[in-house]
């Protein structure tokens, strides 16, 4: 239950009491034509209150509604942004009045000390040497041109590439006989006779099969390293070899003689 406190003493009572328990002060004062006060509760602390008395005397909150007390804060606010809006439109009116009496001052000034008169001009033209020539400078002679040399006749560029390359020119190109080297002819094959003693021989590497006991006749086949093969009688340097059914000539150094297999 709400409660209320004295005005006189400070004592606590019920909302509804006429009385302070304590001073016996009344609560509820009447006017001088001897009606009732209105009153209201303080939404803040419940303490009754005349309603003439805007703000709470216990908690120092108003006592008005919570509506009216918005309504009544926005338009202080707004008074407050429309007075500082209409100071601010003053001051800059002002100011603009200021740079406008100014400016044409100003601009009279300046026409005044851009335009010489025209004795002054000439005066200063012509006593004034030109700031681009140097001092003291001498005149230059004029230097006649050199006459335009006589270009020498070149001949097109397609006659120099032929000239340099006759091949691109479709000219036959010329060809010294004496810098052409005819292709030696390819050695005769040998043929590889069974005439003669055979010996067993491993190879040692990789050997070629020639047709021929020379070194410009052509390969026939090659000879894996440790095969077995049957070399034949030495001629120049060279042995006959037969690896399968295969005949040629092969160079002995790079083989092993090895005792005959047995049958």
């Amino acid at each position: 239950m709400p409660y209320t406190h004295c005005t006189a003493c400070g004592a606590k009572a019920l909302v509804g009491a006429t009385r302070c328990p304590r001073c016996q002060v009344p609560f509820v004062s009447y006017d001088i034509a001897g009606e009732r006060v209105p009153t209201v509760n303080c939404p803040t602390c419940g303490v009754q209150r005349p309603v003439a008395i805007g703000v709470c005397p216990n908690c120092a909150m108003s006592t008005a509604p919570a509506g009216a007390r918005l309504t009544r804060g926005l338009l202080i606010v707004g008074l407050a942004i429309a007075g500082m809006m209409a100071v601010g439109y003053v001051i800059s009116r002002r100011v603009d009045g200021t740079k406008t009496v100014a400016r044409p001052a100003v601009d009279s000034l300046a026409a005044t000390e851009s335009a010489p008169s025209a004795d002054t001009t000439r005066t200063d033209t012509a006593s004034v040497p030109s700031e681009t020539a140097p001092r003291n400078a001498m005149p230059i002679p004029a230097v006649p041109a050199p006459a335009a040399a006589t270009p020498k006749s070149t001949p097109p560029a397609s006659a120099a590439i032929g000239m340099r390359n006759p091949a691109v020119s479709g000219a036959p190109v010329p060809v010294d006989p004496a810098m052409v080297r005819p292709k030696p002819a390819p050695p005769p094959t040998v043929a590889v006779t069974d005439a003669g003693e055979w010996e067993s021989a491993v190879a040692t590497t990789w050997v070629r099969v020639r047709s021929a006991p020379t070194r410009e006749s052509d390969v026939l086949r090659m000879v894996d390293s440790a095969q077995h093969v049957r070399l034949g009688p030495p001629q120049n340097g060279w042995r006959p070899v037969r690896v399968g059914v295969d005949r040629g000539w092969v160079d002995p150094r790079l083989f092993t003689l090895v005792p005959a297999p047995r049958p």
